[in-house]
């Protein structure tokens, strides 16, 4: 064999050994990552659970603690974030962020806060305070009362993080996406934490479900693991620059989302398991029924 052929032989050779090595790597990096998140769930769950024994030892009603008395209960949490990643709440929201006041054009009707000036800030304000006293959110119902400018606070920006997608926030605002997105930056909001927010809403109606049918096996968990959610929908809240996949609650949404796909593929199985014994009856009825008429047919035939 040629010096040529030889080298080609290698190298054909090379090429299955470094993507096997590849392969081999993004396993190991995905089963170091999946360690560290199981790892990260069981702290978040022993602190969760020691500070609800606490609570029922004290005698106080879990419902009636403030949350800034859950949040300080639960502060080994975050600072085991920041232990490893002291990056991991994010760049902060200043008082210069919340002091920024976005004015734009609207129109009569629009959904944000009011006319542009101090007595309509006055009022913005007595809104919002209403709004959140009503257990609503500012700028919902607020008309511009159909002056040409109206006014964007933080304060009503930070009450559609759970409830709108950017582009939903953006026309309920009425602006377009590439102008809230500068006046989101403006903000000091770096990426639209809806999503964040939204698996967290989800993974609350999943505990909530598993709590309602009464046999979930992990049934001792799950007050513990409604707290983590609580625990995380708060700072992410008032830190909606923090990376989520610091936090105990990232690792316990996976968890559930892949408890409720494997509890749906078990039911579309056994939907089709029924659909296919149903079918298979009634093939074996109408064969019976039309073996037994032919029966009857040959017999009339043969008495006549």
């Amino acid at each position: 064999m040629s010096g040529a052929a030889k080298a080609a032989g290698t190298s054909e050779e090379a090429v299955p050994a470094a993507a096997a090595a590849a392969a081999a790597a993004a396993a190991a990096e995905d089963t170091d990552a999946k360690y560290i998140d199981s790892k990260l769930l069981e702290f978040g769950q022993q602190i969760a659970d020691k500070v609800l024994a606490d609570i029922e030892v004290s005698g106080q009603p879990p419902d009636q603690l403030e949350v800034p008395q859950v949040m300080m209960l639960l502060q080994p949490i975050v600072d085991k974030m920041l232990q490893e990643n002291p990056a991991a709440l994010g760049e902060p929201i200043t008082a210069e962020h919340k002091a920024h006041v976005a004015t734009i054009s609207c129109k009569r009707g629009s959904s944000i806060g009011g006319p542009a000036g101090p007595a309509a800030a006055a009022a913005g304000a007595a809104a919002a305070a209403g709004a959140a006293a009503a257990g609503g959110f500012a700028g919902r119902d607020a008309s511009c009362m159909g002056e040409d400018e109206c006014v964007l606070r933080y304060e009503q920006v930070e009450q559609l993080f759970g409830q709108l997608n950017l582009a939903e926030a953006a026309a309920h605002v009425s602006m377009g996406e590439t102008t809230f997105k500068k006046q989101r930056k403006a903000f000091g909001i770096q990426c639209w934490p809806y999503r964040e927010f939204n698996s967290i809403f989800l993974a609350q109606e999943y505990l909530d479900a598993k709590a309602a049918n009464g046999r979930a096996k992990d049934s001792a968990l799950l007050p513990g693991r409604r707290l983590l959610l609580v625990h995380a929908l708060t700072l992410l809240q008032e830190h909606p620059n923090m990376k989520f996949k610091a936090h105990p609650a990232y690792a316990l949404t996976q968890v559930l989302h892949k408890q409720k796909h494997k509890k749906r593929k078990v039911e579309e199985r056994h939907a089709d398991e029924s659909a296919a014994q149903v079918l298979k009856d009634i093939r074996a009825a109408a064969s019976s029924g039309g073996g037994s008429g032919s029966g009857r047919g040959s017999g009339g035939n043969g008495s006549a």
